[in-house]
């Protein structure tokens, strides 16, 4: 069973994968490599497709820097997401194939989407200079703390941490 697979299409990078194993835990990392100074000229262009199995759990980290980020994730047994952009627009797809899903989110001056399922339950504790926040049917529990109401009886949660610069956040539903 392949866990994950990724492909770079890049004018300035080569895609670098390494793996380790412990235990019953398998580490994979996919890099973009770059020497050649194409971050001083501009124009740089990197194009991402990472595929993972839906077979077995998941942990993630996606670090993004400055990006526009597009991850569908609704098929994945994703127990943590860890998400750390700069000035970007991210664009995320959580499913409800876990029980739990603990996503951690730091980003600077973006744009965030974050889609997940009806049926679950939310609880978003957030830190930043949002400008604009739609958080569909959460509720404000606390200054900087949303829930849905149905949360402590919902069969599959979402917690989200997010620390942002100056942000709009958005929830939708699906």
């Amino acid at each position: 069973e392949t866990i994950a697979t990724a492909k770079l299409n890049s004018n300035h990078a080569q895609l670098t994968e390494t793996s380790t194993r412990v235990g019953d835990t398998q580490r994979i990392n996919f890099s973009a490599d770059s020497n050649d100074g194409w971050w001083m000229m501009g124009g740089m262009m990197s194009e991402w497709d990472v595929s993972l199995t839906q077979k077995l759990p998941l942990s993630v980290t996606l670090q993004a820097g400055a990006s526009n980020t597009e991850a569908d994730l609704s098929q994945a047994q994703l127990r943590s997401l860890v998400v750390e952009a700069g000035a970007s627009n991210v664009r995320l797809t959580l499913g409800d194939k876990t029980n739990l899903t603990k996503l951690s989110l730091e980003s600077g001056a973006s744009s965030i989407v974050l889609r997940v399922p009806k049926g679950s339950g939310i609880k978003l504790s957030i830190d930043g200079g949002l400008n604009s926040k739609d958080l569909s049917d959460l509720q404000r529990i606390s200054e900087d703390e949303y829930q849905t109401d149905q949360y402590d009886s919902a069969t599959h949660k979402i917690e989200v941490t997010a620390s942002v610069g100056l942000a709009s956040f958005t929830i939708e539903r699906y």
